[in-house]
């Protein structure tokens, strides 16, 4: 991987903004690496990519259709901002573009940039934890310079967690230990339910991946639960857990309540008939005015209402290509160096799969950045694993 490549992959992954926290890094890394695409199609998952696009463009096509049958009044501004969502929605073409990425550098760019992240924002916390009478919730709204914070970038956290925790399981080093745990101390933090809710369901999941990892998950959870019982954290309270016991359709001034009477109505209420397949043409629920939402809050309901059914199923048969593909690459690959990388990410993408259900992910070009350029380098190992494999047939 050259050095100017890592340097550009660094920039562009800083952000703890949607945009950036340095706004032009981000576009600038996702153009170059745009600008090295090399389009081949030699497995499934190229495949899946390349008729996800064409689903995205079908449903904008068929949305301006709609515009000029409709003689829609704010006919511009519908076209501009369908535009926009529609290149954003592009970026995931990156995926073509990482032929002089390798993952073992790949990943020391990722997770030098969220530890360097999750550190000052640890420290932050610790500060307001000594200098401040904020509780445990109001906290996370308190870290003013990651804007980010903590919806838009705990998932780096959750990333770089796993990278770390498989790493210290093959290498025993204290350092690898320690950085894991920064970054699980930042998850824990963020007092984002979904982000922590995933990774105990990745744990599960991926429990017997190896020995080391069945007897150090358990080890890692006995720690965690001592610690809350020790200093008396009162986890139903910090993480709003009540909310979820108590929940029935009769609330709607809760996070959930108002998911499931509210936004979810409303949305389905806005199709036409047609929509439910090809989707609004890229254009989000904010610019339609639609009770002033801001936001789906589900990556999965957010490309459901974007591209419809059709681009909601390959984007769906994405994910677990990905996961699918890792997993038989970890279970061919004998290289000791990267395959701490492989039951790492086996477990994080199985994390990201949860997580979107109640947060975005690839919507942002933050995530849309790394996720596809990581699955671009796991679809190259694919190819190069086939193409041993054929060799030592014939």
């Amino acid at each position: 991987m050259k050095k100017f490549d890592k340097i550009i992959l660094a920039l562009g992954l800083q952000n703890i903004w949607q945009v950036g926290l340095v706004y032009p890094f981000n576009i600038l890394a996702v153009f170059y690496f745009i600008s090295k695409i090399k389009i081949t199609i030699n497995n499934n998952l190229d495949k899946y990519i390349i008729i996800y696009f064409f689903t995205g463009l079908i449903s904008l096509i068929i949305f301006f259709l709609s515009l000029f049958l409709r003689f829609d009044e704010n006919i511009t501004t519908s076209i501009f901002n369908s535009l926009k969502s529609f290149t954003v929605f592009l970026f995931f073409l990156v995926y073509f573009g990482v032929y002089n990425l390798n993952i073992k550098d790949f990943f020391k760019v990722v997770n030098f940039v969220t530890i360097l992240i999750s550190l000052c924002i640890c420290a932050n916390y610790l500060y307001l934890f000594k200098f401040t009478d904020f509780s445990f919730y109001q906290m996370r709204g308190q870290i003013f310079w990651a804007a980010g914070w903590p919806q838009r970038y705990v998932i780096f956290c959750l990333i770089s967690f796993f990278i770390f925790w498989f790493k210290f399981q093959t290498s025993l080093r204290f350092v690898d230990l320690l950085f894991s745990q920064i970054c699980l101390a930042a998850i824990l933090m963020s007092g984002t339910r979904s982000v922590i809710f995933s990774l105990i369901l990745s744990q599960i999941i991926t429990l017997f991946i190896s020995k080391e990892n069945f007897r150090n998950t358990l080890a890692l959870y006995f720690v965690l639960i001592f610690l809350i019982f020790y200093f008396k954290i009162d986890v139903i309270e910090n993480f709003r857990i009540k909310e979820i016991i108590d929940f029935n359709l009769e609330v709607f001034d809760s996070s959930i309540g108002f998911r499931v009477n509210s936004l979810l109505p409303d949305v389905f209420e806005s199709f036409e008939y047609y929509e439910y397949v090809f989707g609004k043409g890229h254009i989000g629920v904010a610019y339609l005015n639609l009770d002033e939402y801001k936001s789906l809050e589900s990556q999965y309901l957010d490309v459901f209402f974007r591209t419809g059914l059709s681009g909601l199923f390959f984007y769906t048969v994405i994910i677990f290509t990905g996961i699918t593909y890792t997993y038989k690459i970890l279970k061919k690959n004998l290289n000791f160096e990267i395959k701490y990388l492989l039951q790492g990410s086996l477990a994080w993408q199985i994390a990201a799969m949860f997580h979107g259900i109640t947060v975005e992910t690839v919507r942002y070009p933050l995530y849309s950045l790394f996720y596809f350029l990581f699955l671009g380098i796991i679809s190259g190992y694919c190819n190069r694993n086939t193409i041993v494999a054929k060799v030592k047939k014939n």
